[in-house]
């Protein structure tokens, strides 16, 4: 009898996750979308570690990475945004 892993959502959102971090980084010059980006990376980082620990999946290192890259991409999206329109608006 082998051992075979269920299919979980956990990986899946984990992934997406890790992506929407790096497309983040890629568009944070525009500044609505890179954000949404960001913080929809960040939302769905945590649902898939959250899933990922709940159902006991080992090796679930895109979650962190993820966050991570997530965060990155809302942080460098927040700063060029704040940056532009303190040098339109002025302060």
């Amino acid at each position: 009898m082998g051992y075979y892993p269920e299919a979980t959502t956990a990986k899946g959102l984990a992934a997406a996750s890790f992506g929407l971090g790096i497309f983040s980084l890629l568009t944070s010059w525009l500044f609505p979308f890179g954000v949404l980006l960001g913080a929809a990376g960040i939302l769905a980082g945590l649902i898939g570690g959250g899933l990922g620990l709940r159902t006991g999946i080992r090796g679930e290192w895109f979650a962190p990475g993820g966050l991570l890259m997530s965060a990155a991409g809302l942080g460098v999206s927040l700063a060029l945004g704040w940056g532009t329109y303190l040098r339109v608006f002025g302060l």
